[in-house]
């Protein structure tokens, strides 16, 4: 199968996170805040408009990581702190956060097994990722990709779910130890979507 390419952060300027509800990305970090360390060094990869990283600015010292620089920029005009930048490679220093988020991020990020890796980099030893991503074998996802299989446009340049014994696989060897996994939930303004909108949780600790 011929690899498909990188989309460059300017591909995601057609992506009107501006007009998203802010619910889904509010919800969507309640439901996770528990595992952020309270006061600790945190970032948030894939910070989108910022609704969901606006959360944790009581929370923990947050740093929002955006890959679209539109999406950086309406973030960072709500008061996140954010750095436009790619999570396989970020700009931060090993060892830099206690705990980070990635919610339905890595889904959208080519080559995810150096994302997982670059993330452990940037996690203190014992430090947690709260990673939440679908896998391929959700009926939602099934039918996804029946609809780019027949052409249909997608909204978001790069979409590509892996399955779940992959997750689990790269998530153990990228230096992470799985500690949970479980359901969770998604939220969307379309009601009739939301009993099939769920992703994966997975728990994970840094262990070298």
């Amino acid at each position: 199968m011929k690899a498909r390419p990188d989309p460059p952060p300017s591909a995601w300027a057609q992506v009107s996170w501006e007009t998203l509800d802010p619910r889904h990305g509010r919800l969507r970090m309640e439901r996770v805040l528990q595992h952020v360390s309270p006061g600790g060094r945190h970032l948030d990869v894939g910070t989108g408009n910022g609704d969901g990283t606006l959360l944790l600015r009581g929370h923990a010292r947050c740093v929002g990581l955006e890959y679209g620089p539109k999406s950086a920029a309406i973030a960072a005009t709500k008061g996140c702190t954010v750095v436009q930048g790619d999570v396989r490679s970020a700009p931060f220093a090993s060892m830099s956060f206690d705990s980070i988020t990635c919610l339905d991020v890595l889904e959208h990020v080519p080559r995810p097994q150096e994302a997982l890796a670059e993330m452990a980099r940037l996690l203190v030893p014992g430090g947690c990722l709260v990673l939440q991503t679908p896998n391929r074998e959700l009926l939602k996802e099934r039918v996804l990709r029946l609809v780019r299989a027949l052409g249909y446009p997608q909204k978001q340049p790069y979409d590509l779910p892996l399955g779940l014994a992959d997750l689990r696989r790269l998530v153990g060897s990228s230096g992470l130890a799985l500690i949970e996994e479980r359901w969770m939930p998604c939220w969307d303004d379309r009601a009739w979507v939301r009993p099939f909108s769920r992703s994966r949780l997975f728990l994970c600790a840094k262990t070298r």
